[in-house]
């Protein structure tokens, strides 16, 4: 879906200023984490602000120049199945953020 450049570019900030905290784990004064941080917050902002109006194609595009940048991804599935984890300071699945046994229920998706 074509989005305007500049668009793509604020909707990026929005996110990294929403995420960007100290609870976050982006804490100036926390100088062994901080750099790690910031890039990490930064990466998950570029991926679900700019890399969200691109085809299934252009995500597999991204996927991969994202992991030529950041090599910590995992492997399993693409850049867009994973969130930070502020504890770990690590990429972990979204699906662990489900309670176990979740299912989707079409239903929800009817009007």
């Amino acid at each position: 879906m074509p989005i305007a450049e500049l668009n793509g570019i604020k909707s990026m900030c929005n996110l990294f200023d929403s995420f960007g905290t100290k609870e976050n784990g982006i804490d100036p004064h926390g100088e062994e984490f901080f750099s790690r941080m910031i890039e990490m917050w930064f990466l998950f902002c570029v991926i679900w602000s700019i890399g969200s109006s691109v085809d299934e194609d252009g995500r597999k595009r991204l996927d991969a120049y994202i992991r030529e940048l950041e090599g910590t991804f995992p492997n399993k599935d693409t850049v867009y199945e994973y969130y930070v984890d502020t504890k770990q300071r690590t990429w972990v699945q979204w699906e662990e953020k489900l309670r176990a046994g979740w299912k989707y229920n079409p239903e929800y998706g009817k009007n």
